[in-house]
């Protein structure tokens, strides 16, 4: 996925610059992902969620990120919390 597009409403957004496995509070794993975004998309919710979403051809995936309404927003170098895994196949 590194190098992969990251997308909110269909438009590309970012990229991914890294991934790399943690373990989780529950103990199972999960992905860290860096994404570098464009200027362009501005603040980002605190309540935004991502998916890892497949995309043609087979085998390549992107990061959907779907905007939040809250008001608190990250910040640059933030880190968004590990939620319930949220993936598309």
């Amino acid at each position: 996925i590194k190098g992969n597009e990251v997308r909110s409403g269909g438009s590309r957004i970012g990229v991914v610059t890294d991934m790399r496995p943690v373990r989780l509070e529950n103990g199972s794993t999960g992905a860290e992902i860096t994404m570098e975004l464009d200027k362009a998309p501005g603040a980002i919710p605190r309540d935004s969620t991502p998916r890892i979403r497949p995309r043609p051809p087979p085998r390549v995936k992107y990061v959907d990120l779907t905007y939040g309404k809250s008001r608190p927003t990250f910040r640059h170098r933030d880190v968004m919390p590990a939620r319930k895994p949220s993936s598309a196949s």
